[in-house]
C-alpha cells in the first residue's frame, strides 16, 4: 500500500470506528489527520489516486449526515508533540512490522503510477548509459537521469557560466584557440595555458577575488 493510500485508509477507518461507537446523543464527530494531501483529495471525486477510499469515506459521511451528526475533518501538524498524533505515529510504525495481509488489499492507482515511473526511469537510464551520441564533453560527467529537477534556482547568466566552466566551451583561450587566426591559448600574465581550471584556481589576475571567496567560507 502506498503512503498516500495509507493516509486515506486511516481516515476511512476513523469514520468507521466513529460510526460504530456513536451514542444516541452524539451530534458531532471530529476526525484529525496530519496529511494535507489526503484532506485535499477528499474535495475531489475524480478518477485519480485514492478514489477507492474517497468513495468509501463519502458513503460514511452520508450516513452521518442522515443522522444529523456534524462531521469535522481537521488537519493536525505532525511531529509537534501533539499527544494523539504521536500515538497514531507509534501505532503506524508498529503496523509496518505486522505480516498479516488484510482481505482489503488491492492494487491502487498510486501504486500503478509509481511502478510505471520506476520502470520508465530504469529504461531512461539504460538508454542514457548505452547511448553513443552523448559526445566527449558529456561523457566526462557522471550524469544520471532522474524525474525531479534540482531544487536550486539560479539566474540564467550564472547557470550559463557554470556549464561553460564544466564543458570548457566558453570565452576561454583554450577554447577560442580552436578557431582559425585566433590568439594563442596562453595566459599572458601567468605564461601558461588558459583554461577554466587555470582561471578558477591558479590565475594571478583573480587571486584577490579567489582569496575573498575563501575568506567568506
Amino acid at each position: 500500500m502506498e503512503v498516500f493510500d495509507a493516509e486515506l485508509f486511516a481516515i476511512e477507518k476513523a469514520f468507521k470506528i466513529a460510526w460504530e461507537n456513536k451514542q444516541l446523543n452524539t451530534d458531532k464527530v471530529w476526525i484529525f489527520s496530519n496529511s494535507q494531501a489526503a484532506i485535499k483529495r477528499l474535495k475531489k471525486s475524480s478518477l485519480k489516486a485514492g478514489q477507492y477510499y474517497i468513495q468509501s469515506i463519502r458513503k460514511w459521511a452520508k450516513k452521518f449526515q442522515d443522522k444529523a451528526i456534524q462531521l469535522h475533518l481537521e488537519w493536525v501538524p505532525g511531529h509537534m508533540n501533539i499527544k494523539g498524533n504521536d500515538l497514531a505515529d507509534k501505532a503506524a510504525k508498529k503496523g509496518t512490522k505486522l505480516q498479516y495481509i488484510t482481505p482489503e488489499s488491492y492494487i491502487s492507482l498510486a501504486f500503478i503510477k509509481r511502478k510505471i515511473r520506476e520502470k520508465a526511469l530504469i529504461n531512461w537510464n539504460n538508454i542514457w548509459s548505452n547511448s553513443k551520441s552523448k559526445g566527449k564533453h558529456y561523457n566526462q560527467f557522471e550524469c544520471k537521469p532522474k524525474w525531479k529537477q534540482s531544487a536550486r534556482i539560479v539566474k540564467k547568466q550564472i547557470f550559463s557560466s557554470y556549464f561553460q566552466l564544466k564543458t570548457g566551451h566558453g570565452y576561454f583561450k583554450s577554447y577560442l584557440n580552436r578557431a582559425p587566426d585566433s590568439y594563442p591559448d596562453i595566459c599572458f600574465i601567468c605564461n601558461t595555458k588558459e583554461n577554466p581550471e587555470h582561471l578558477l584556481l591558479n590565475c594571478k589576475r583573480y587571486s584577490s577575488i579567489r582569496n575573498k571567496i575563501k575568506a567568506e567560507k
